[in-house]
């Protein structure tokens, strides 16, 4: 674990009050325990910044209670509450709308997580699909979630047949060519077997079963 990971395991609060930094501590815990893909660095970083914001949040709404109190006119007596100050109420506003941008940022809305999710399948599916397009032979590929390497099936649908020269009723590995050169001593047996990436012990058997000569 590095040593920046390492800080940002608990919450530290910068800036904010002992009974603060307590109730952040909590929240951020929380937080880890209910969204574990929240490992990484720079996860862990937007989510130091949104308990921060969201323990400013609760510090707003003490100062909202505490200039709002109900109070008596001291004329009528009649009970009055004061209205949320303009600053007050707009700095609410504000620091809410970056807590609710952090949360995106985080995935932290279930209908969020379940759209990214599709999202990055069809995002996945797409780019597999040109990758295909742009890379017609190549069949080998690699699971994105594993990094497993696995192979695709090759199918026949846009491939023109084609029956090698090279084997005799589609079972058989020879070369007339080849063979005729060695029968004519112009090859050596081993620079044939090498060529065909058989045997020697092979070539002998073609010579006696393929093409009929007797020893």
């Amino acid at each position: 674990m590095t040593k920046a990971k390492e800080k940002l395991d608990i919450f530290i609060g910068s800036g904010l009050q002992p009974d603060e930094i307590l109730i952040g501590r909590e929240k951020f815990l929380n937080y880890r325990k209910s969204y574990p893909q929240l490992n990484k660095l720079s996860n862990l970083q937007l989510l130091e910044e949104l308990v921060w914001l969201e323990c400013l949040q609760e510090r707003y709404k003490v100062q909202v209670g505490t200039v709002t109190k109900p109070k008596a006119d001291k004329e009528t007596g009649e009970i009055k509450i004061e209205p949320v100050p303009r600053h007050l109420s707009e700095a609410i506003a504000a620091n809410l709308e970056q807590i609710l941008s952090l949360k995106t940022k985080l995935s932290l809305f279930e209908d969020q997580k379940v759209s990214d999710a599709f999202q990055a399948l069809d995002d996945m599916m797409k780019k597999a699909a040109e990758y295909r397009k742009q890379n017609p032979l190549q069949f080998k590929t690699t699971c994105p979630h594993c990094a497993k390497i696995y192979f695709l099936k090759r199918k026949t649908t846009g491939y023109d047949e084609f029956v090698s020269p090279f084997y005799a009723d589609d079972k058989v590995l020879k070369n007339d060519e080849l063979h005729a050169c060695w029968k004519e001593g112009i090859l050596p047996i081993e620079r044939y077997a090498k060529s065909m990436g058989v045997s020697t012990d092979y070539i002998l058997w073609l010579d006696e079963k393929i093409y009929k000569n007797k020893k």
